[in-house]
C-alpha cells in the first residue's frame, strides 16, 4: 500500500518527531485509531498511538538513551507500562515499546504485568490489542512509510467486521463496552468469534467510570445501551426497556456530548431504565419531560381553566416540544407516551399561530398571561 499521501498530510510536528526517533535508531509505528480512520475516511486524527521497534544494530537497551534525547526537545509525561506521552501543540503522541501482557487471572483494565519485546515479526505485540481493525500499523523507518497488517485487519475493515485479535480479549471487561461502541459508531457487525467471546465475558471488573467514558465516546449512547441489553439482558440487573416500541428512535441530532441530557431525553427508554442508569453513573434523574399521563384530547384543552394542574403540566411539556425538532416517528411515540391525542399536523399548525398582545394582556400576572396567550392561540387554530 502506498502511504505517500498519508506522509504528505501528516502534521509537521509529528514528522519532525518521527525523524528524531529514526535518527536515534528506532522505527515509529503508528497503530490503532490513526491508521484505522485514515483507511476508512482518509482523515488523520490528532491522537497518535505509537509502537517503537529498534532498527538493525539497535536493541531495547537503547530505549533509555532515546528518551533522554527526546527530553532535550520535548516535555515528556511518563505513564504506566513504560509509555511516554508528548504534546505537540494540538496533537498528542504516546510512545511505547511492543509488549506482551502476563495476566494475573483477575478481570480488569490493568490486571497484567508487561514484558517489553522487540517483536520484529509484529505478531506478539499486535495480539495484545483489542480488534484486528485496530492492529494495523503504518511504520516509518527513517526514509518511507510501510503498511503492516499481520492479523488481516484491513480485510475486516473492508468487510465492516469487528474481530478480536486474540483470546486475551476476554481478560479486559472494558473491551466489552468498546465492542458495542464501535459497532454503533462505525455500523460494523460482530464476527462469530467475537460474539462467542462477548457472551461469556465476565464483567465484574467493569466500573461506572468506564461505562460513562465509553457512553460519552459513543455517537448514539442510548442505542449503544439498547444494543448491549439486547445482547446481554442481564448486563445491569433490574433494567427495564419499553417492549412496545418496534423501532428505535434515532438520536444523532440530539446528542452533542452532553451524556446526562441525552439520557434524560431518551423517552424511548423506560423511566426505570433512565433512573437506574443515571443513578448508577452518579447523574441526576430530573426529567426533561415530566413523567405524566395526560389522557386528554387536543381540542378539550381550550376548556381547561388556569387553575387546573393538567393545564400547567401540558403547557410546560408543549413549550419544550415547540422548540425541539421532532421527526414524525418520534412525535407519534411521544404523544403515545404522554397519552395525548394530538396529530403532528395540528401541532405544526399550532406552532405557526401567533397572537398580538393587547395592553390589558401585558398587565396580567406572568403565569396568567401565559395562559391567556396559549388559549387565544388555540382559539385561532380551532
Amino acid at each position: 500500500m502506498d502511504l505517500t499521501v498519508f506522509h504528505q498530510n501528516l502534521p509537521v510536528k509529528f514528522k519532525e518527531l518521527s525523524k528524531i526517533i529514526a535518527n536515534n535508531g528506532f522505527k515509529t509505528g503508528v497503530i490503532g485509531g490513526v491508521p484505522r480512520d485514515y483507511l476508512l475516511y482518509q482523515k488523520i486524527g490528532d491522537d497518535f498511538d505509537c509502537e517503537l521497534r529498534p532498527m538493525p544494530g539497535k536493541s531495547l537497551k537503547d530505549w533509555d538513551s532515546l528518551i533522554l534525547n527526546l527530553e532535550k526537545n520535548y516535555d515528556l509525561e511518563k505513564l504506566g507500562f513504560n509509555v511516554v506521552r508528548i504534546k505537540l501543540g494540538l496533537i498528542t503522541a504516546e510512545l511505547t515499546l511492543p509488549r506482551i501482557e502476563h495476566f494475573d487471572g483477575s478481570k480488569g483494565h490493568s490486571n497484567f504485568k508487561a514484558e517489553h519485546i522487540e517483536d520484529l515479526d509484529y505478531t506478539q505485540g499486535f495480539s495484545r490489542r483489542d480488534f484486528t481493525m485496530n492492529a494495523i500499523m503504518f511504520e516509518f523507518n527513517g526514509q518511507q512509510w510501510q503498511f503492516i497488517d499481520p492479523l488481516n485487519g484491513y480485510d475486516d475493515l473492508q468487510n465492516k467486521l469487528l474481530r478480536p485479535c486474540a483470546s486475551a480479549f476476554a481478560m479486559d471487561p472494558v473491551r466489552f463496552l468498546r465492542a458495542f461502541r464501535f459497532r454503533v459508531n462505525l455500523v460494523f457487525s460482530f464476527s462469530e468469534q467475537l460474539e462467542e467471546v462477548l457472551e461469556g465475558m465476565e464483567l465484574d471488573g467493569l466500573s461506572k467510570h468506564y461505562i460513562k467514558i465509553e457512553l460519552s465516546k459513543a455517537k448514539r449512547p442510548v442505542i449503544m445501551l439498547k444494543r448491549i441489553l439486547d445482547f446481554r439482558p442481564g448486563f445491569i440487573d433490574e433494567l427495564v426497556i419499553h417492549s412496545d416500541n418496534k423501532t428505535i428512535i434515532e438520536y444523532d441530532n440530539l446528542y452533542q456530548g452532553d451524556l446526562e441530557k441525552h439520557l434524560k431525553q431518551a423517552v424511548v427508554l423506560s423511566v426505570q431504565f433512565r433512573e437506574f442508569i443515571l443513578n448508577f453513573l452518579g447523574m441526576s434523574i430530573k426529567h426533561i419531560l415530566p413523567n405524566i399521563k395526560f389522557d386528554i384530547s387536543w381540542k378539550s384543552l381550550i376548556e381547561l381553566s388556569f387553575e387546573k394542574e393538567e393545564f400547567k403540566q401540558f403547557y410546560e411539556t408543549l413549550s419544550k416540544l415547540e422548540v425541539t425538532e421532532l421527526s414524525v416517528e418520534r412525535f407519534e411515540y411521544l404523544m403515545n407516551y404522554l397519552g395525548l391525542e394530538l396529530s403532528q399536523e395540528d401541532f405544526n399548525k399550532f406552532k405557526e399561530t401567533k397572537y398580538e398582545l393587547s395592553t390589558n394582556d401585558k398587565e396580567q400576572p406572568k403565569e396568567y398571561y401565559k395562559y391567556i396567550v396559549f388559549q387565544k392561540r388555540l382559539k385561532e387554530l380551532l
